[in-house]
């Protein structure tokens, strides 16, 4: 009697919306995510997100001109044509539970590229037979779930390039920046939009750590002149300084 084969893992081929098991994939705390390339100015990063996908520590974008997280839990290598993420995924933060890896371009669709392919472990993810126009596309997102990492093969994005995938993760991008938001911008369907800040009408702004606010937004009257104070509290022995800005 013929015994069962066993499926072998080796160059295996992931396809667009299939989730598996990290350890599957890439076992141990270490992993390795590789993207290859070929359309020139075509730039690759990797988003440290909370359970929201929202982006509330920049410092946890990794790309060309930051190419580390602040203690090197995220570290990557950039050539022409690929760009090699190492990720300690036990050293990362408590507020960071998901990676998405991006693809970006100022002026062409993502599709016009030769290649463009995420690799894993022994897994290879195609992400070229999905796109169309879009200029800034999410890859693959590493995520945490019930105390273990899963990977999603996502491949969809923005036509609007850089500026709308930053707005997506919460960021603010000017309004001159590249790739603005058009609106041919789309939104993909498994990612629900985030809910948008609420904005002040008047009086004082509490703002929490790393928390931003438009203030061309606060009032309606020409906003003409800011004022910014400091105070403290005289340091008394075993108690440190409390320092307040405003």
């Amino acid at each position: 009697k013929e015994s069962p084969r066993k499926e072998s893992r080796d160059d295996m081929e992931l396809i667009a919306g299939q989730k598996l098991k990290l350890n599957e994939l890439a076992p141990g705390d270490t992993v390795t995510v590789q993207v290859a390339f070929r359309l020139p100015d075509t730039d690759i990063s990797v988003f440290g997100l909370d359970d929201e996908r929202q982006l509330k520590d920049d410092r946890y974008m990794v790309f060309f001109n930051q190419p580390r997280s602040p203690h090197g839990e995220i570290q990557a290598d950039f050539t022409a044509e690929q760009a090699t993420f190492k990720v300690r995924l036990g050293d990362l933060p408590p507020g960071v539970t998901r990676l998405m890896f991006t693809a970006t371009h100022d002026t062409r669709p993502l599709r016009d590229a030769q290649q463009l392919a995420l690799t894993l472990g022994p897994a290879r993810f195609d992400v070229l037979p999905g796109l169309q126009g879009e200029k800034a596309v999410m890859l693959a997102e590493l995520y945490r779930h019930g105390g273990e990492w899963r990977v999603n093969m996502v491949a969809q994005g923005f036509n609007g390039g850089l500026a709308a995938l930053v707005t997506y993760f919460g960021g603010e991008v000017a309004e001159d920046g590249a790739g603005g938001t058009g609106a041919d911008d789309t939104v993909p369907a498994p990612l629900p939009p985030a809910p948008p800040p609420a904005v002040p009408t008047g009086g004082p702004v509490n703002l929490s750590k790393n928390q931003t606010v438009n203030l061309s937004k606060v009032s309606a009257e020409p906003l003409t002149r800011v004022t910014f104070g400091l105070g403290w509290e005289p340091s008394v022995q075993g108690r440190s300084v409390d320092l307040d800005a405003g």
